[in-house]
């Protein structure tokens, strides 16, 4: 069991015994619906042939991670789900979720926390995972907060998405590089950040080292229309500068009195 450093939340492995991990298992793929990922919602046969560790002896299969307030608690209140790779030294994960009546309070940085140790322990130095480059929660927690890098934008990963109204909205996907070895946040100071300029076309990167892209402040808060306009406007700026430039999203910059997020993308 792994209690961690200055949070509340118990964070353990499934447990051991089969009908207490299949109401386990059974509260997670509830959790896809309630977090709005029911395109992602993984079939409760498979989820259970896949970690309650029948098969562990044959292939490794990784391992799910569930978070509870205090010990005897039936509620989850979130789980990740980490497996293996091509890569002996390598982790990719494949979800981390948290019940929306949790978010904001500290939880999935705990989860991080808990997959770097578990990880560690399994012999990976690295973890891989995607998020939605115009997510600023998630910039924060995994640019900022864990220090890992945006190494590559996937255009379009899971297809189109579709509003009430039919507008589209694509699914563009960072994905991240974490090292595990390294505990150490992104830092930049306000003169570095303030020396970045803000690009807002691809011709803009070129001499520069250090630039800022802006996305929205609050992505869960705006229409699907105005999400496909942030896309259309800085996907472009984004995709080139990391897949074609060299560079790397190493940090994301809020600016809560403008009500702002700002990507900040360097080449190493």
């Amino acid at each position: 069991m792994k209690k961690t450093e200055d949070t509340p939340w118990i964070i353990e492995p499934l447990s051991r015994d089969l009908a207490r991990a299949e109401d386990e298992i059974a509260q997670c793929i509830r959790m896809f619906s309630d977090v709005k990922w029911d395109s992602e919602r993984v079939p409760f046969h498979v989820f259970r042939a896949d970690t309650i560790g029948l098969l562990q002896d044959t292939v490794d299969l990784g391992y799910v991670l569930t978070a509870r307030r205090k010990r005897g608690d039936r509620a989850i209140a979130g789980f990740a789900r980490v497996t293996a790779t091509q890569i002996p030294s390598a982790h990719w994960l494949h979800e981390l979720v948290v019940s929306p009546r949790v978010q904001l309070r500290g939880l999935g940085f705990a989860f991080m926390q808990a997959i770097r140790g578990e990880s560690r322990k399994r012999g990976a130095c690295r973890l891989y995972f995607t998020y939605d480059l115009f997510e600023g929660r998630n910039g924060h927690l995994y640019l900022a907060k864990c220090g890992a890098l945006a190494i590559r934008v996937f255009p379009n990963l899971y297809g189109n998405f579709k509003g009430t109204a039919q507008p589209v909205v694509k699914s563009h996907r960072f994905m991240m590089e974490w090292d595990l070895r390294n505990s150490r946040r992104a830092t930049l100071n306000p003169e570095e950040l303030a020396a970045a300029a803000v690009v807002t076309r691809a011709v803009e990167l070129k001499g520069r080292r250090r630039v800022r892209v802006e996305i929205p402040f609050e992505l869960a808060a705006l229409q699907h229309r105005e999400i496909g306009r942030w896309q259309e406007r800085q996907y472009p700026v984004l995709e080139s500068a990391i897949n074609r430039k060299g560079y790397r999203a190493v940090f994301l910059q809020t600016v809560p009195e403008q009500r702002r997020n700002f990507l900040v993308l360097e080449k190493p």
